[in-house]
């Protein structure tokens, strides 16, 4: 499911691209692919992102997410929920990255709120780990925004 945000407005949700020589510069979306299992979170994700401008993508599992990395345009930060419902998680797709070299900024979610989870999810690559707890998503999109904007600055 994608999501254009509203790209006519310059918000952190967007970036300022110039062309070649001097040329006008356009305004661009700034695009993000959610991974996560549970509808809700994908949901939350995309319309607490889309109302600040971002162009969102959410998949619901690492098939989709491969699919979506191959088929392009790459995203400029991707969020990932570590467990999904099936083998393959967001780890996984973590290490995947990694092993590309992909230096995409990824933030991390779960319903685990434990500190051994963001310190692993950190010292394996991801750039932030935000708790799911509970399973309610609603309390954590308040930090998203900052956390994204946060990733993409650094």
């Amino acid at each position: 499911m994608m999501n254009k945000g509203n790209p006519s407005r310059m918000g952190f949700g967007t970036r300022r691209q110039g062309a070649p020589g001097g040329a006008a510069v356009q305004t661009v979306p700034v695009r993000v692919l959610a991974v996560d299992d549970e509808a809700t979170a994908r949901a939350a994700i995309e319309e607490t992102l889309a109302r600040e401008g971002y162009d969102v993508q959410t998949v619901s599992c690492y098939q989709d997410w491969e699919q979506a990395w191959a088929r392009g345009p790459r995203p400029n930060l991707i969020i990932l929920d570590i467990n999904l419902a099936e083998r393959r998680g967001g780890y996984e797709i973590l290490r995947v990255l990694r092993k590309q070299n992909a230096s995409i900024p990824v933030l991390m979610l779960s319903a685990r709120n434990t500190a051994a989870d963001a310190a692993f999810a950190e010292a394996n690559g991801a750039g932030a780990f935000v708790s799911k707890a509970e399973g309610e998503f609603g309390h954590a999109t308040r930090g998203l925004v900052a956390t994204v904007r946060r990733l993409l600055i650094a």
